[in-house]
C-alpha cells in the first residue's frame, strides 16, 4: 500500500468515495489535450475494481473520435501514463430554500487526482467485463463473447488497435482521493427574516431524488415473443440494488 494512505485523512476518503464509486458509472475527466496544451474534459464510463489491496478505475471511452467534436482521446492512451482529474457525483436532493442563497442540493461526490494508464491487451478482457457489470448488473453472461483479433474488441496479439480505449486509474498507487457528503435536513442559513417571509406560510424542505428504469422498449429487430432477459427485468423491477 502506498505512503500517502497510511494517513489518516487520505484512507478515511478512500473508505468514503468507494461507496460513491460502486454507485456511479459516469465520470467526468479532466485533463490537458498534448496537442494544443488546452485544458479538456469529457465524461467517460467507469467501473470501480478491486483485486486485493489495489482498488482502481477503469475508464471507457472511444479513440475513433475525429481531434474537432468531440475531442479524441488518442493521447490518453500512453503506456507511461497521463495526469487526469476525474470526478464522480451522485446527487440525492434538491434543498428546497425559502430564499435563493439557500437553495442547494444534497449530494455525494468524489474527487481523483490521479495517472490514467493505458490498459494493456492482457487486461482489455477483464477491464471491459468489470465496466459491463458496474454499468448493467448481472448483463455480461446475457452478452455475445467479446471479439479477438481484427474488428474486434480485443487485442491480445497487439497487432490491431480497436475503436474503444480502455483506461485505469490506479487509487491506491499513484493518486490522490477526496470525497465529500453533503446531505441536510433541510434549507442552510436561513434567518429569522426568511422564516417569517410570507407571513411565515414560505415551505422548505427537501425534495429526494431517486433513479428510476423503464418499461422496457424492445428495437425492430427483436423477434416476436422475445422474452425481456433477467438483468433487464431486474432493472426495470428493483433499480440498481436489485
Amino acid at each position: 500500500m502506498s505512503q500517502h494512505l497510511k494517513r489518516t485523512k487520505e484512507t478515511d476518503d478512500l473508505t468514503k468515495a468507494t461507496a460513491v464509486l460502486r454507485e456511479g458509472f459516469v465520470c467526468v475527466v479532466a485533463h490537458v489535450d498534448t496537442a494544443t496544451t488546452a485544458p479538456k474534459c469529457v465524461p467517460m464510463v467507469y467501473a470501480y475494481h478491486e483485486e486485493g489491496e489495489e482498488k482502481l478505475l477503469y475508464l471507457h471511452g472511444s479513440t475513433a473520435w475525429p481531434d474537432t467534436t468531440p475531442p479524441s482521446l488518442k493521447h490518453l492512451l500512453r503506456d507511461g501514463g497521463v495526469p487526469v482529474c476525474l470526478t464522480v457525483t451522485l446527487v440525492d436532493a434538491l434543498v428546497v430554500g425559502r430564499a435563493a442563497i439557500s437553495t442547494s442540493l444534497g449530494y455525494r461526490s468524489v474527487v481523483v487526482d490521479g495517472i490514467a494508464r493505458k490498459v494493456g491487451a492482457k487486461d482489455r478482457a477483464k477491464a471491459i467485463e468489470a465496466i459491463g457489470h458496474q454499468v448493467f448488473p448481472g448483463r455480461w453472461s446475457e452478452l455475445r463473447p467479446l471479439k479477438d483479433g481484427k474488428g474486434g474488441e480485443l487485442d491480445t496479439d497487439g497487432k490491431h488497435t480497436p475503436t474503444t480505449g480502455v483506461l485505469s486509474v490506479s487509487l491506491t498507487r499513484d493518486a490522490t482521493v477526496r470525497a465529500k457528503t453533503h446531505a441536510p435536513d433541510g434549507p442552510e442559513h436561513e434567518g429569522q427574516e426568511d422564516l417569517d417571509w410570507d407571513g411565515g406560510r414560505a415551505w422548505g424542505g427537501i425534495l429526494p431524488i431517486r433513479q428510476v428504469y423503464g418499461p422496457a422498449r424492445p428495437d425492430q429487430h427483436v423477434k416476436p415473443g422475445t422474452a425481456v432477459p433477467d438483468s433487464v427485468r431486474r432493472l426495470v423491477e428493483h433499480g440498481r440494488s436489485g
